[in-house]
Order: structure tokens, then C-alpha cells, then sequence
């Protein structure tokens, strides 16, 4: 109460996917059909149930 957070980023949607053998690929066209220029994805790597990162990565998709 009465604090203003600023963030760089906010979630706006989540999806999880598990791959086979320890192996995966970013492919859904209805995902990358939502994105938009000036968007901004983010992935991590998490190890079975548990939600600490392993590895992450993100950035903004470019504008033309």
C-alpha cells in the first residue's frame, strides 16, 4: 500500500512445455503468431517439479 513497484517486464501469459529426452524446440506457430513487434519473451529451464531456474534467457523482439 502506497508504494508504486516498477517492473521491466510483466507476464502476461505463461506456457510450459516438457520435452522428450531432455530435449526441446520452440515451435508453436500459434504462440509466435501472438507476438508482436515491441514484444518481449522470456524461457527458463527448470529441472522436474521444481521451479528454480537452471537457465534463462529473454529479451525484446525487434521493430521494424
Amino acid at each position: 500500500s502506497n508504494r508504486q513497484l516498477q517492473h521491466d517486464f510483466v507476464a502476461l501469459s505463461y506456457i510450459q512445455y516438457k520435452g522428450a529426452n531432455n530435449q526441446w524446440r520452440l515451435s508453436d506457430e500459434n504462440l509466435l503468431h501472438q507476438l508482436n513487434e515491441g514484444d518481449a519473451i522470456v524461457l527458463w529451464v527448470t529441472e522436474g517439479n521444481d521451479p528454480t531456474p537452471v537457465q534463462t534467457t529473454g529479451g525484446w523482439l525487434p521493430q521494424e
